[in-house]
């Protein structure tokens, strides 16, 4: 349940905060959330923690190398998907992909760059609404604030 509204808000942040700089190179011109899959996914890792998982379509789109990353997150029971690129297609199952570390990723200069942009853009979303996340979810936590109320008022 708090994992759901915890998404919504990043989700919000996230829309809000992708740009030309933060898109893959082979994407540019092409709308959010096209090519903003990697740099995404490490976002979401930031905030929520939990796994990135890479997929390869690689065989299945063209002959050029396509990758596809996304989070699987735990709201405390179970394990969740949380992919907030992939906007066709059926849901993505938590048994799809392979894991990748970060520091992986991160020796792909454009992703960590691209990666540093988004990261600040997202901060800085939160900070024009001068609430961050984590206050939102302590806040929600601790007093017992209705959090659909909560989360209308603070998006």
């Amino acid at each position: 349940m708090y994992i759901d509204k915890t998404i919504a808000i990043l989700k919000k942040a996230l829309k809000s905060s992708w740009s030309d700089e933060t898109v893959n190179e082979r994407f540019a011109g092409c709308p959010p959330p096209e090519g903003q899959c990697d740099v995404t996914s490490l976002v979401v890792q930031d905030f929520l923690g939990g796994k990135i998982k890479r997929l390869d379509f690689s065989n299945y789109f063209s002959k050029d190398e396509v990758l596809h990353y996304f989070n699987v997150v735990s709201d405390g029971t179970k394990n969740k998907v949380v992919d907030l690129t992939l906007n066709r297609g059926p849901p993505l199952d938590e048994s799809f992909g392979k894991e990748i570390e970060r520091k992986y990723m991160f020796h792909i200069k454009t992703i960590k760059k691209r990666y540093e942009i988004l990261r600040e853009n997202v901060y800085n979303f939160f900070k024009e609404k001068r609430l961050t996340l984590w206050a939102y979810y302590f806040i929600c936590e601790k007093t017992g604030y209705n959090k659909a109320l909560a989360l209308d008022l603070y998006l």
